[in-house]
């Protein structure tokens, strides 16, 4: 049988191509794969660093003991330290004192002596170097060179206290000590005078003497 189409052309129903609903589908269905794909992969790294991660706090677990046990050490460490040092600060004062108290008492004058003898911890302005944040010196723009701020430190003294009386020559003074003590090798090593305080004549039992009070600097030994 024949069919014939007696409408016109601009009438007659459009003939469509599957082509392109087949090539919509099939990018559909990749990009779908695709996300799959990812979706699996991302999955599968997750459960895998799961396992990397409680295989570690298992790890770490086991060792935490051993970790305890270093700053348990590390603890005793700094404590011994602690203790080495204040040996050796004893043992050094020991030694400065068996040795410069008895120079003191040699580098006396006849006509001076003394009341006390006593170390104590005194406050000195410093400059010291400005650190920033991670200890490291501030440098100035303009000069290129470090700051520096002032500073107040501690610093251990000797304080000699006594009398001066008269010299065989009628003077009354202390500097004879002082210039003696400062040429003293063996004394001066240890020693820095830093300042003094000398009182108006008074009387002592009779006697007419100055009161006066030394301080010095205690500081290593030179080489």
């Amino acid at each position: 049988m024949i069919k014939i189409n007696l409408l016109p052309r601009h009438l007659r129903p459009i003939k469509r191509s599957p082509l392109p609903y087949l090539a919509s589908f099939a990018v559909l269905v990749i990009a779908l794969v695709a996300i799959a794909l990812t979706f699996f992969t991302a999955y599968t790294r997750n459960r895998e660093l799961q396992v990397s991660v409680a295989a570690l706090d298992e790890r770490l677990q086991k060792l935490k003991p051993v970790m305890e046990e270093w700053n348990r050490l590390e603890e005793l460490k700094r404590e011994l330290k602690d203790r080495i040092d204040t040996i050796n600060e004893i043992v050094r004062d020991r030694i400065v004192w068996s040795r410069q108290l008895w120079l003191l008492s040699n580098l006396a004058p006849q006509n001076m002596w003394y009341t006390g003898i006593t170390v104590e911890s005194k406050a000195f302005k410093e400059l010291a170097p400005e650190l920033d944040s991670a200890g490291k010196a501030v440098i100035d723009a303009a000069t290129g060179k470090p700051k520096t701020k002032e500073t107040t430190v501690q610093r251990p003294v000797l304080k000699v206290s006594g009398y001066v009386g008269f010299a065989p020559d009628g003077t009354m003074e202390v500097n004879p000590f002082l210039q003696v003590a400062a040429d003293d090798p063996e004394f001066s090593a240890l020693f820095t005078y830093e300042n003094q305080d000398v009182s108006v004549t008074k009387d002592l039992e009779g006697f007419p003497v100055k009161p006066f009070t030394f301080w010095y600097v205690i500081g290593p030994a030179k080489g």
